[in-house]
């Protein structure tokens, strides 16, 4: 067979699970291509794996809405120049721009057979890519969902068939980083890993922290990852007046931020629901066995369970409080964070999600 995946190419924790796939279907013999939309002035030279052939169309960045047509006819005219010389037998496409133009591209203008995976919450999209999703969904044989609240986001899409395939993680990979001595809670150091927007809600950890730090002086917060909320966090830590204690890493590799959990008394995480299709970090610390304290949102429920600690989101106070109590109940919630770790072990691991999407694959083909 030959798969094309399609994403943007700043996409990375998308992409980091589509290797697991690409991986597995190398080692049976296919051909495997990797298409990314490029709209990022700098961009990051991720690593992928040995054997796929990347082809890259910089469509150029997007400044405001005027310049999405141009990005659009770009991606269009050379994503159908790609079509047409490499055949494929599977077009596999991710978020919205560009699995749109890809789609209908693949099921109008070759044979392929065309799976879209859903990761994002239907009504967080814009008004025109909803519109634009319906369009093309006829274009789709197989709408797959990574959590049940996604698909339940997308029932007012009537897709001609669709499954729910979770994210998967390498639980064996996880298991061999680096383990750290037993954690201070007089001198804890927490996490909170992913994009810097307002949805993910560093603001809110970032007050709750400096709470913390009245008491334990010593207490440090790693933000970790970029964005464009990154000035107005920086600023906010000024006037909390603990830059001393909060370090923005900036963008860090998959395995730098897995380090940071792993050496983390607990993983903060305040998405306010908004945008999160799964969790993968949640579901990444839950391996590293790192004690976590989220957001009360329907999915991190569906992916932790009664695992973790969840507090109302939006709710720095709160935040605070389950802070509090975790680090004077922190034997119980080391042992919780066992039980988490037994949890993504059954319900989230890898191979689960790479053999259901090869099922998927050899029935298309």
């Amino acid at each position: 067979m030959r798969i094309c995946f399609v994403d943007r190419e700043a996409a990375h924790s998308i992409w980091s699970l589509i290797d697991f796939i690409a991986e597995d279907l190398i080692r049976l013999g296919h051909k495997v291509f990797y298409c990314r939309f490029c709209d990022q002035l700098t961009r990051v030279n991720r690593e992928v794996p040995s054997g796929v052939i990347v082809s890259d169309i910089v469509v150029g960045k997007k400044n405001n809405i005027l310049s999405v047509p141009g990005q659009i006819l770009r991606f269009k005219r050379e994503f159908k120049a790609i079509l047409a010389k490499e055949n494929f037998d599977v077009v596999h496409t991710n978020f919205a721009l560009p699995g749109n133009i890809a789609r209908s591209l693949a099921k109008t203008k070759s044979h392929a057979y065309v799976i879209s995976t859903h990761h994002e919450i239907f009504d967080s999209m814009n008004y025109l890519l909803k519109v634009w999703t319906r369009y093309t969904r006829t274009h789709c044989d197989v709408a797959v969902y990574i959590s049940e609240v996604v698909r339940k986001s997308y029932l007012s899409v009537k897709y001609k068939r669709d499954i729910v395939i979770k994210n998967g993680i390498d639980v064996d990979k996880l298991n061999n980083v680096e383990s750290y001595p037993t954690k201070s809670t007089q001198s804890p150091i927490f996490s909170c890993v992913g994009r810097l927007d307002s949805v993910k809600g560093q603001s809110i950890i970032i007050k709750a922290f400096s709470k913390v730090v009245r008491i334990l002086p010593d207490a440090r917060l790693y933000v970790v990852g970029d964005g464009p909320d990154r000035a107005m966090l920086e600023e906010l830590t000024s006037q909390l007046n603990v830059c001393g204690n909060v370090i923005f890493t900036g963008w860090v590799t998959k395995s730098e931020s897995l380090d940071y959990i792993k050496k983390s008394t607990a993983l903060l995480i305040a998405s306010d629901g908004t945008q999160e299709g799964f969790g993968l970090v949640l579901a990444e610390a839950m391996v590293l066995k790192t004690p976590i304290i989220c957001s009360s949102i329907p999915v991190f429920k569906e992916v932790a369970g009664t695992t973790v600690s969840f507090f109302q989101v939006g709710d720095h106070e709160d935040l605070l409080y389950k802070i509090n109590d975790l680090l004077k109940n922190y034997d119980t919630s080391t042992y919780t964070a066992e039980l988490a770790f037994k949890r993504v072990t059954e319900l989230f691991n890898k191979n689960t999600m790479v053999n259901n999407y090869l099922k998927l694959y050899l029935k298309g083909a």
